[in-house]
């Protein structure tokens, strides 16, 4: 089933200021407008904060664009209303050009919010260039001006417009810029909408744990602030409906869609309201339910109808068609609407990867079915080798690590949230009487260590030996396996010790330089080979970065430095093929000897030495070990 990627770019339209009101609340000192607009602009300041994470609660009736009213007051009125309209599908008027207002009245933040608006109009309707270029426009505009929150909304637009073109490195970069800045000015609404990003960076690689992980915590945040956005619970619940769905509780993923459904019916925004009805479409099909699953992609096409000119859209009722017909075992038809799907993603700026490995997995299902043996292997041969493509992009050292990085800071929001809300409580009971602020702070306290050891328990049961827990290229366990294993160490071998030992491959460039990346590869992979016949199964080897290595040996009986030599010599008298070369290959060795307590607590300082080790051992003429 498809998923497509329009609920990771739908949901950060018009995000990043925060309004008065207190559960949108960020330091007045640390946001722009607060400082810059006027005190006979501020009544409208406060709608146009309210229309962002309060639009369901906001009567557009009764608020009113003054006589003579300056041109701040006219922006702030203006852009409250296009909130409105796309977030809860409010009619407005219409409205002038805001960005000939901002240059008229030479007012940059003007300017600059109204590019942002236009941008996200061009990548809604898939001109993704055009979008782009807008957004690299606007970024040094808004950094120079010191708008720090459009700015970061300006970052996650260029990260969702990377991911729709399936470049997830550039679009993780991107988000974690923004959620830097994000977590600078203390902004609750653009962290709920950053954890519903990353939730469907792991949606596109197939991480539905972590997905499912990121996407409670968004909801969980969304619902602790009392948001009332329309068009951001039809994404979140849409993609709780395919987390699910993907893990297989097909009861659950059904509610979920159709509360996404319900909320897009009342936002402005076409996109959610053909993506909802496609999915829903998709979940019957699945369920053997073809009679809902046609009238959910009619209903898809009749809205397209509205919006003639929105073809990737359009393409979404036709997936959905599709696949409703393989449901019925109608295959000829359902071939035909696969193919206007592909045509129209070829004429597309997006790069719907996922989508189209699923719809030429259904055509070859569907000519298998009808007897069309060859047809249906030349699609089949064409969805492996777009798997192939996909998986390499996505399961790289280089994702992984970027996703590591994102998750750090992340979590280490997540718990300065977490001790300002505990804060503010205290503050609050302070004015109680002494009953009920003993009872209340306990209370605090008690959820406070609930909630870490929860999140403790979590992390430890956390399943080692994932795909994703292995290096594609040798098969030696990744950085994220090692992570996880860090704190396991203290409990399981308290009172032990552990060899630490970093290995690097000597002068492993010049085998790339004069041989080329295949026998660098092949190098890695061979290395890798010989160190794994050297050591037990309860031995850990890591693949640290590049052609660095970590080896992790808890020891009895042995000697460090019989241990040492031997994984050192395994190396130095093996002779490495690749095709007609043979190699000669030797690696370096640092190493220390520490208890499971350093290397749970004191990870950075324990692992510092080993490498310093290895340096001297580089610096005296490699080939050896060097034990600190």
């Amino acid at each position: 089933m498809k998923f497509l990627s329009l609920f990771i770019i739908a949901c950060a339209a018009f995000v990043g200021l925060s309004p008065a009101h207190a559960a949108c609340h960020v330091d007045e000192q640390k946001n722009y407008l607060d400082l810059h607009v006027d005190e006979q602009d501020r009544l409208m300041l406060d709608f146009y904060y309210h229309s962002l994470c309060q639009p369901g609660k906001v009567d557009a009736k009764t608020v009113t664009l003054p006589l003579h009213a300056s041109p701040q007051t006219q922006a702030l009125y203006y852009f409250g209303l296009l909130n409105l309209h796309r977030f809860e599908g409010v009619i407005i008027p219409t409205v002038p050009n805001l960005l000939e207002l901002g240059k008229s009245s030479g007012i940059d933040w003007i300017v600059a919010e109204a590019k942002l608006n236009r941008a996200i109009q061009l990548i809604e309707s898939d001109l993704l260039l055009e979008g782009e270029l807008l957004l690299y426009e606007i970024a040094p505009q808004a950094r120079a001006l010191g708008y720090t929150r459009l700015l970061a909304r300006t970052y996650r637009w260029l990260g969702n417009v990377k991911m729709q073109r399936s470049e997830i490195k550039s679009s993780l970069n991107y988000y974690k810029m923004a959620f830097a800045l994000i977590s600078e000015q203390g902004d609750d609404f653009q962290a709920t909408m950053t954890l519903n990003n990353i939730a469907t960076v792991y949606m596109q690689s197939q991480e539905w744990k972590q997905a499912n992980t990121y996407i409670k915590r968004a909801l969980k945040l969304y619902k602790n602030n009392q948001y009332s956005n329309s068009l951001f619970e039809a994404i979140l619940y849409a993609n709780s409906s395919a987390i699910y769905f993907a893990t297989g509780d097909q009861d659950k993923a059904t509610n979920y869609m159709r509360l996404a459904i319900d909320r897009a019916d009342k936002t402005g925004s076409s996109r959610i309201k053909f993506s909802t009805l496609s999915n829903m479409s998709q979940l019957y099909s699945s369920v053997g339910r073809p009679k809902e699953a046609l009238l959910m992609a009619q209903r898809c096409q009749a809205l397209s109808r509205q919006s003639p000119d929105s073809l990737v859209m359009l393409a979404t009722c036709f997936d959905a068609f599709s696949s409703a017909y393989i449901a019925k075992k109608e295959y000829s038809t359902a071939i035909d609407y696969s193919l206007k799907t592909l045509t129209i993603l070829e004429q597309s700026e997006s790069q719907e990867t996922t989508w189209e490995i699923d719809i030429l997995s259904r055509l070859a299902l569907s000519h298998e079915q009808l007897e069309q043996y060859q047809q249906a292997l030349d699609y089949l041969k064409q969805s492996d080798a777009l798997k192939q493509q996909f998986y390499r992009q996505t399961y790289n050292e280089e994702i992984i690590s970027e996703k590591s990085t994102l998750e750090r800071q992340l979590n280490q929001r997540e718990v300065e949230l977490l001790e300002a809300q505990n804060a503010l409580q205290a503050s609050t009971l302070k004015e109680q009487r002494s009953k009920e602020i003993l009872y209340a702070t306990l209370m605090i306290i008690l959820t406070y260590f609930v909630i870490r050891a929860l999140l403790h328990l979590r992390r430890s049961n956390l399943a080692l030996k994932t795909e994703n827990n292995t290096d594609p290229l040798t098969g030696a366990y990744n950085r994220r396996y090692l992570e996880n294993l860090l704190p396991q160490i203290e409990t399981s071998h308290k009172d032990g010790h552990f060899l630490l030992s970093v290995v690097d491959i000597d002068h492993f460039k010049s085998f790339n330089d004069q041989y080329g990346h295949d026998v660098g590869d092949s190098v890695l992979q061979q290395t890798v080979q010989r160190l794994k016949q050297q050591i037990r199964t309860q031995d850990t080897l890591v693949r640290w970065g590049g052609e660095e290595f970590i080896v992790l040996i808890p020891l009895h009986n042995h000697e460090a430095v019989d241990i040492l030599e031997r994984l050192r010599e395994s190396v130095e008298s093996h002779v490495f093929h690749h095709e007609e070369h043979r190699l000669n290959v030797t690696i370096s060795i640092g190493a220390t000897i520490c208890s499971g307590s350093d290397l749970t607590h004191q990870w950075q300082a324990t692992f510092s030495q080993a490498d310093a080790a290895l340096y001297q051992v580089k610096k005296s003429g490699r080939n050896d070990y060097k034990l600190a």
